[in-house]
């Protein structure tokens, strides 16, 4: 099975040094999923737009915590209840 790499900030170009460097002014830090993503700028673009779209949604902040946090425990992910 292939395995693809977190891209660090500094190994990024074009597109996703620009996407990363967002994220990570936003949130402090950049997380291994974004990283990972980052392989392919499509990717990340797509799912940023993604995110950013469900944020305008209906449900406040606190609503859509309760709702990852029942999905992580329906599912067993430790990681996801972390």
């Amino acid at each position: 099975m292939q395995r693809f790499k977190a891209v660090t900030k500094d190994e990024a170009q074009g597109k996703a040094q620009e996407l990363l460097a967002g994220i990570e002014k936003k949130m402090g830090k950049v997380p291994n999923i974004y990283a990972t993503m980052a392989n392919s700028p499509a990717v990340l673009g797509a799912f940023m737009a993604f995110k950013q779209g469900l944020g305008q949604g209906s449900f406040n902040a606190q609503f859509q915590e309760q709702i990852a946090l029942a999905v992580g425990e329906a599912s067993g992910c430790d990681y996801c209840l972390a």
